[in-house]
């Protein structure tokens, strides 16, 4: 099964307001969420590759039943995730890490937890033994075509980002190859039991019956590997 919208796609193999707390229902441990991370091709020509590699992340649910996740705010939203601190690159070539994140954000209204609204797409089934593998292409490739072009409000290039002093590059670079992994304490914030037609409400519910909080327990989600990609001219 494949879901593709601009969140990304989603395939899988047959085998809010924060400050609000949502008690789940009771079960004997948490389920656990592993990811497989992988990048292909492995490697990309700045000069001759016509397309973007692929991103992929294989997630396997560890659990008695199924869950539905909210992905927006997490490594399994890649368009977002992308741009933020989700994810680690580090150059393999100079041993330097590379700097990720361009937004905090975005900020956004509430969250509605229903059919037909524009939050539906966040929200993906999980089923224990079936892995599910989220793509989207790995834009960080392009970085170095749009190396020194004007930052936002048309301030000068930017090369380097700069955090506690300390200078980082902020694209990929030809003649050097690169690790690419999940960030360490990531995790699902809200999740429940059941498929994505048990959890989400009707299209028609009443908007006090869609918001959402975070759930307690969070799920914390572990990778298993790393990608590694090299960056030809």
């Amino acid at each position: 099964m494949a879901d593709t919208n601009d969140v990304g796609t989603t395939s899988r193999t047959t085998q809010g307001d924060s400050s609000v707390h949502e008690t789940l229902p009771s079960e004997s441990h948490v389920p656990g969420i592993t990811i497989h991370i992988a990048i292909e091709p492995t490697m990309y020509s700045v000069s001759q590759s016509a397309e973007l590699p692929t991103l992929n992340l294989t997630v396997t649910l560890h659990a008695s039943r199924p869950i539905t996740v909210f992905t927006f705010p997490t490594a399994l939203n890649l368009r977002l995730a992308l741009m933020r601190n989700n994810f680690c690159c580090d150059d393999m070539t100079t041993g330097e890490p590379v700097w990720l994140e361009r937004t905090k954000g975005p900020q956004r209204p509430a969250v509605r937890r229903s059919k037909q609204s524009q939050d539906e797409k966040y929200f993906l089934e999980l089923h224990p033994g079936q892995p599910t593998t989220v793509s989207y292409p790995f834009v960080l490739v392009s970085g170095w075509k749009h190396r020194g072009e004007a930052g936002p409000q048309g301030r000068g290039p930017e090369l380097t980002s700069v955090y506690r002093g300390q200078e980082y590059r902020n694209f990929l670079e030809p003649g050097h190859t690169y690790r690419f992994s999940l960030a360490e304490d990531q995790s699902i914030d809200w999740w429940r039991y059941g498929t994505r037609n048990e959890v989400l409400e009707p299209a028609d519910a009443p908007v006090s019956s869609t918001i959402m909080g975070c759930s307690e327990p969070k799920i914390v989600v572990a990778a298993l590997d790393t990608a590694v990609i090299s960056i030809e001219q």
